[in-house]
């Protein structure tokens, strides 16, 4: 039996100046998924089962949560405020 996987990456930028955000925290909701983005402002994460949204969240930046695509690979680039 296969299994549902969900896979998003992308690259984490400032609204205002459009550099990049290192380190915001990244979770998948419905998943105990999460992770990291890397001094890049760069993330790759994967769940499997019952993901339909990930948020975004960083020390002095609103906590971004965006609706997903189920069971896919998708490009999810963010911009943060």
């Amino acid at each position: 039996m296969a299994q549902s996987v969900t896979e998003v990456f992308g690259k984490i930028t400032d609204a205002s100046n459009k550099e990049v955000v290192p380190f915001v925290n990244i979770r998948l909701s419905g998943s105990l998924k999460s992770a990291l983005s890397d001094i890049k402002g760069e993330y790759r994460i994967r769940a499997t089962g019952k993901v339909d949204s990930i948020s975004f969240s960083s020390i002095g930046y609103r906590t971004r949560t965006v609706k997903l695509k189920k069971v896919v690979s998708q490009e999810l680039n963010i911009e943060m405020a």
